[in-house]
Protein backbone atom coordinates (compact mmCIF):
# COMPACT_ATOMS: atom_id res chain seq x y z
CA UNK A 1 0.00 0.00 0.00
CA UNK A 2 1.20 3.49 -0.72
CA UNK A 3 2.35 5.21 2.48
CA UNK A 4 0.40 8.34 1.64
CA UNK A 5 -2.64 6.29 0.73
CA UNK A 6 -2.45 4.40 4.01
CA UNK A 7 -2.19 7.64 5.96
CA UNK A 8 -5.19 9.25 4.28
CA UNK A 9 -7.28 6.09 4.48
CA UNK A 10 -6.63 5.49 8.19
CA UNK A 11 -6.86 9.15 9.10
CA UNK A 12 -10.19 9.57 7.34
CA UNK A 13 -11.68 6.53 9.03
CA UNK A 14 -10.58 7.70 12.48
CA UNK A 15 -12.48 11.02 12.36
CA UNK A 16 -16.19 11.41 11.74
CA UNK A 17 -17.16 14.89 12.86
CA UNK A 18 -16.48 16.51 9.44
CA UNK A 19 -18.14 14.01 7.15
CA UNK A 20 -17.77 15.74 3.72
CA UNK A 21 -14.08 16.49 4.22
CA UNK A 22 -13.16 13.05 5.44
CA UNK A 23 -15.37 11.36 2.87
CA UNK A 24 -13.22 13.09 0.25
CA UNK A 25 -10.03 11.96 2.00
CA UNK A 26 -11.38 8.43 2.06
CA UNK A 27 -11.82 8.53 -1.71
CA UNK A 28 -8.35 10.01 -2.16
CA UNK A 29 -6.93 7.30 0.09
CA UNK A 30 -8.52 4.62 -2.08
CA UNK A 31 -7.13 6.28 -5.21
CA UNK A 32 -3.59 6.31 -3.85
CA UNK A 33 -4.05 2.79 -2.51
CA UNK A 34 -4.78 1.67 -6.08
CA UNK A 35 -1.79 3.61 -7.40
CA UNK A 36 0.44 1.94 -4.81
CA UNK A 37 -0.96 -1.50 -5.64
CA UNK A 38 -0.19 -0.93 -9.33
CA UNK A 39 3.24 0.48 -8.49
CA UNK A 40 5.09 -1.98 -10.72
CA UNK A 41 2.96 -1.32 -13.78
CA UNK A 42 1.95 2.33 -13.60
CA UNK A 43 4.45 4.77 -15.06
CA UNK A 44 6.34 6.78 -12.43
CA UNK A 45 5.42 10.11 -14.02
CA UNK A 46 1.72 9.32 -13.84
CA UNK A 47 1.99 8.30 -10.16
CA UNK A 48 3.91 11.46 -9.29
CA UNK A 49 1.41 13.63 -11.14
CA UNK A 50 -1.47 11.83 -9.43
CA UNK A 51 -0.08 12.68 -6.00
CA UNK A 52 0.45 16.31 -7.01
CA UNK A 53 -3.09 16.60 -8.37
CA UNK A 54 -4.59 15.02 -5.26
CA UNK A 55 -2.58 17.31 -2.98
CA UNK A 56 -3.78 20.36 -4.90
CA UNK A 57 -7.42 19.26 -4.69
CA UNK A 58 -7.09 18.55 -0.97
CA UNK A 59 -5.76 22.06 -0.43
CA UNK A 60 -8.64 23.61 -2.33
CA UNK A 61 -11.23 21.53 -0.50
CA UNK A 62 -9.89 21.93 3.03
CA UNK A 63 -8.98 25.64 2.86
CA UNK A 64 -11.36 26.80 0.16
CA UNK A 65 -13.58 28.70 2.59
CA UNK A 66 -11.12 30.06 5.12
CA UNK A 67 -8.28 31.19 2.81
CA UNK A 68 -8.18 33.52 -0.22
CA UNK A 69 -8.54 31.64 -3.49
CA UNK A 70 -5.44 33.33 -4.89
CA UNK A 71 -3.38 31.89 -2.03
CA UNK A 72 -4.85 28.41 -2.54
CA UNK A 73 -4.09 28.56 -6.25
CA UNK A 74 -0.51 29.75 -5.77
CA UNK A 75 0.10 27.12 -3.10
CA UNK A 76 -1.29 24.30 -5.22
CA UNK A 77 0.64 25.55 -8.28
CA UNK A 78 3.85 25.58 -6.25
CA UNK A 79 3.42 21.88 -5.49
CA UNK A 80 3.42 21.06 -9.19
CA UNK A 81 6.58 23.13 -9.79
CA UNK A 82 8.86 21.08 -7.53
CA UNK A 83 11.23 18.71 -9.30
CA UNK A 84 12.74 17.27 -6.11
CA UNK A 85 11.98 16.61 -2.47
CA UNK A 86 14.39 16.21 0.43
CA UNK A 87 13.85 12.92 2.24
CA UNK A 88 16.27 13.68 5.09
CA UNK A 89 18.42 16.68 5.95
CA UNK A 90 20.94 16.90 8.78
CA UNK A 91 23.06 19.86 9.84
CA UNK A 92 25.85 19.68 12.40
CA UNK A 93 27.49 22.95 13.51
CA UNK A 94 30.64 22.86 15.66
CA UNK A 95 31.73 26.19 17.16
CA UNK A 96 34.99 26.87 18.96
CA UNK A 97 37.42 29.70 19.59
CA UNK A 98 40.16 30.11 17.00
CA UNK A 99 42.35 32.49 19.03
CA UNK A 100 43.24 32.93 22.69
CA UNK A 101 41.67 36.39 22.94
CA UNK A 102 38.34 34.95 21.76
CA UNK A 103 37.78 37.37 18.88
CA UNK A 104 37.38 34.76 16.12
CA UNK A 105 35.12 31.70 16.08
CA UNK A 106 36.06 28.61 14.09
CA UNK A 107 32.89 27.09 12.64
CA UNK A 108 33.09 23.56 11.29
CA UNK A 109 29.84 22.31 9.80
CA UNK A 110 28.65 19.14 8.12
CA UNK A 111 25.55 18.96 5.99
CA UNK A 112 24.02 15.74 4.72
CA UNK A 113 20.92 15.46 2.56
CA UNK A 114 19.13 12.73 0.64
CA UNK A 115 16.91 14.03 -2.15
CA UNK A 116 14.61 12.34 -4.65
CA UNK A 117 13.94 13.33 -8.24
CA UNK A 118 10.16 13.67 -8.72
CA UNK A 119 10.40 15.32 -12.14
CA UNK A 120 9.80 13.66 -15.51
CA UNK A 121 13.47 13.90 -16.50
CA UNK A 122 17.02 13.64 -15.18
CA UNK A 123 18.56 16.07 -12.71
CA UNK A 124 22.15 17.16 -12.11
CA UNK A 125 23.73 16.75 -8.70
CA UNK A 126 24.46 20.01 -6.86
CA UNK A 127 28.06 20.92 -6.01
CA UNK A 128 28.25 23.16 -2.92
CA UNK A 129 30.04 26.48 -2.62
CA UNK A 130 31.47 27.94 0.60
CA UNK A 131 31.23 31.61 1.68
CA UNK A 132 34.32 33.55 2.66
CA UNK A 133 35.81 33.72 6.13
CA UNK A 134 36.46 36.95 8.04
CA UNK A 135 39.30 39.05 6.62
CA UNK A 136 42.58 38.38 8.40
CA UNK A 137 41.75 34.76 9.28
CA UNK A 138 42.55 31.49 7.48
CA UNK A 139 40.63 30.86 4.26
CA UNK A 140 37.43 28.88 4.19
CA UNK A 141 38.01 25.21 3.47
CA UNK A 142 36.09 22.15 2.31
CA UNK A 143 37.45 19.20 4.24
CA UNK A 144 35.49 16.49 2.44
CA UNK A 145 32.74 16.02 -0.10
CA UNK A 146 30.81 12.88 -1.02
CA UNK A 147 28.13 12.47 -3.69
CA UNK A 148 26.07 9.37 -4.43
CA UNK A 149 23.34 8.66 -7.00
CA UNK A 150 20.93 5.74 -6.77
CA UNK A 151 18.30 4.88 -9.38
CA UNK A 152 14.79 3.88 -8.37
CA UNK A 153 14.65 0.17 -7.37
CA UNK A 154 13.06 -2.09 -9.99
CA UNK A 155 11.16 -5.09 -8.60
CA UNK A 156 13.63 -7.27 -6.67
CA UNK A 157 16.79 -5.94 -8.31
CA UNK A 158 19.07 -3.80 -6.15
CA UNK A 159 19.86 -0.43 -7.73
CA UNK A 160 23.40 0.21 -8.94
CA UNK A 161 24.86 3.09 -6.95
CA UNK A 162 27.34 5.64 -8.29
CA UNK A 163 29.40 7.16 -5.46
CA UNK A 164 32.39 9.51 -5.47
CA UNK A 165 34.31 11.27 -2.72
CA UNK A 166 37.06 13.88 -2.46
CA UNK A 167 39.39 14.86 0.36
CA UNK A 168 40.67 18.30 1.29
CA UNK A 169 43.77 18.14 -0.93
CA UNK A 170 41.79 17.11 -4.01
CA UNK A 171 39.14 19.76 -3.37
CA UNK A 172 41.70 22.57 -3.20
CA UNK A 173 42.58 21.82 -6.82
CA UNK A 174 38.94 21.58 -7.90
CA UNK A 175 37.74 24.86 -6.38
CA UNK A 176 38.67 28.46 -7.13
CA UNK A 177 38.75 31.35 -4.66
CA UNK A 178 37.32 34.78 -5.33
CA UNK A 179 37.18 37.30 -2.48
CA UNK A 180 37.60 34.39 -0.08
CA UNK A 181 34.61 32.46 -1.39
CA UNK A 182 35.14 28.92 -2.68
CA UNK A 183 33.28 27.98 -5.87
CA UNK A 184 33.74 24.84 -8.00
CA UNK A 185 35.80 25.14 -11.16
CA UNK A 186 34.16 24.41 -14.49
CA UNK A 187 36.19 21.24 -14.95
CA UNK A 188 34.92 19.94 -11.60
CA UNK A 189 31.33 20.40 -12.72
CA UNK A 190 32.16 18.68 -15.99
CA UNK A 191 33.78 15.75 -14.18
CA UNK A 192 30.51 14.92 -12.38
CA UNK A 193 28.24 15.62 -15.35
CA UNK A 194 27.70 11.87 -15.75
CA UNK A 195 26.15 11.69 -12.26
CA UNK A 196 22.63 12.26 -13.54
CA UNK A 197 19.78 11.48 -11.16
CA UNK A 198 17.11 9.50 -13.06
CA UNK A 199 13.42 10.12 -12.40
CA UNK A 200 12.46 8.44 -9.18
CA UNK A 201 16.11 8.12 -8.21
CA UNK A 202 17.82 9.66 -5.19
CA UNK A 203 21.10 11.39 -4.56
CA UNK A 204 23.00 11.92 -1.36
CA UNK A 205 25.32 14.81 -0.61
CA UNK A 206 27.61 15.02 2.41
CA UNK A 207 29.95 17.97 2.85
CA UNK A 208 32.17 19.15 5.71
CA UNK A 209 33.45 22.74 5.64
CA UNK A 210 35.32 25.17 7.88
CA UNK A 211 34.81 28.93 8.14
CA UNK A 212 36.26 31.55 10.47
CA UNK A 213 33.74 34.05 11.83
CA UNK A 214 33.55 37.00 14.19
CA UNK A 215 32.80 36.56 17.89
CA UNK A 216 29.42 38.12 17.13
CA UNK A 217 28.15 36.62 13.90
CA UNK A 218 25.67 34.22 12.28
CA UNK A 219 25.44 31.65 9.51
CA UNK A 220 22.50 30.32 7.51
CA UNK A 221 21.96 26.75 6.34
CA UNK A 222 19.21 25.05 4.37
CA UNK A 223 17.62 24.27 1.06
CA UNK A 224 14.40 24.92 -0.84
CA UNK A 225 11.45 22.66 -1.56
CA UNK A 226 9.61 20.14 0.62
CA UNK A 227 11.61 18.42 3.37
CA UNK A 228 10.19 15.30 5.02
CA UNK A 229 12.46 15.29 8.09
CA UNK A 230 15.53 17.14 9.32
CA UNK A 231 17.85 17.32 12.31
CA UNK A 232 20.14 19.98 13.73
CA UNK A 233 23.09 19.49 16.08
CA UNK A 234 25.23 22.18 17.71
CA UNK A 235 28.39 21.91 19.78
CA UNK A 236 30.48 24.66 21.33
CA UNK A 237 31.50 26.52 24.48
CA UNK A 238 27.96 27.60 25.32
CA UNK A 239 29.11 28.93 28.70
CA UNK A 240 31.13 31.54 26.75
CA UNK A 241 29.04 31.89 23.59
CA UNK A 242 25.36 32.80 23.61
CA UNK A 243 24.09 30.74 20.67
CA UNK A 244 20.56 31.24 19.31
CA UNK A 245 18.91 29.27 16.53
CA UNK A 246 16.08 30.41 14.27
CA UNK A 247 13.84 28.67 11.75
CA UNK A 248 12.79 31.62 9.63
CA UNK A 249 11.75 34.26 12.18
CA UNK A 250 10.92 31.72 14.87
CA UNK A 251 13.46 30.86 17.54
CA UNK A 252 13.79 27.14 18.13
CA UNK A 253 15.03 25.51 21.31
CA UNK A 254 17.48 22.60 21.15
CA UNK A 255 17.92 20.03 23.92
CA UNK A 256 21.23 18.94 25.42
CA UNK A 257 24.14 19.84 27.67
CA UNK A 258 26.48 22.81 28.04
CA UNK A 259 28.61 21.50 25.12
CA UNK A 260 26.17 19.79 22.76
CA UNK A 261 22.48 20.01 21.90
CA UNK A 262 20.20 18.88 19.10
CA UNK A 263 16.67 18.80 17.74
CA UNK A 264 14.66 16.67 15.29
CA UNK A 265 11.88 18.14 13.18
CA UNK A 266 9.25 16.96 10.74
CA UNK A 267 7.79 18.00 7.42
CA UNK A 268 8.19 21.52 6.03
CA UNK A 269 6.65 22.52 2.71
CA UNK A 270 8.84 25.53 1.91
CA UNK A 271 12.20 23.99 2.78
CA UNK A 272 14.60 24.37 5.68
CA UNK A 273 16.25 27.72 6.33
CA UNK A 274 18.08 27.75 9.67
CA UNK A 275 20.10 30.64 11.07
CA UNK A 276 22.61 29.98 13.84
CA UNK A 277 23.60 33.24 15.55
CA UNK A 278 26.00 33.81 18.42
CA UNK A 279 27.80 36.46 20.42
CA UNK A 280 30.27 36.48 23.28
CA UNK A 281 28.72 36.42 26.72
CA UNK A 282 29.67 39.26 29.10
CA UNK A 283 31.89 38.16 32.02
CA UNK A 284 28.95 38.18 34.46
CA UNK A 285 26.96 35.92 32.15
CA UNK A 286 29.95 33.60 31.87
CA UNK A 287 30.19 33.22 35.63
CA UNK A 288 26.45 32.61 35.96
CA UNK A 289 26.47 30.07 33.15
CA UNK A 290 29.43 28.21 34.63
CA UNK A 291 27.71 28.20 38.03
CA UNK A 292 24.57 26.74 36.46
CA UNK A 293 26.67 24.03 34.82
CA UNK A 294 28.33 23.14 38.13
CA UNK A 295 24.97 23.01 39.90
CA UNK A 296 23.39 20.87 37.19
CA UNK A 297 26.29 18.41 37.39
Amino acid sequence: MSGLGAFIFVHSSAKVEHQPYFALLGSLGEAIFIAGFLGLTVDFILKAQLVKDIAAEALRYSWGVAAPQEYIKKLSDSIAEYDRITLTQSIRVELDWHDVDQSVVRMRYTTRSVMQNISDGKLDVVIPAVPASVIGTPDSEIESLELAVRPQPIELRAPVEMRRSWDVVQLRALYKRADGKMTPKREFASSVSDMKVPRGGTWESRCTCVRYMRAEDSSTFGNVGPVLAWTLEETGPFEELDVRTFMGLKKIELVGSNRARSGTYGFTHAGVMVEVAWDKRPPADNENEQENVRNSG
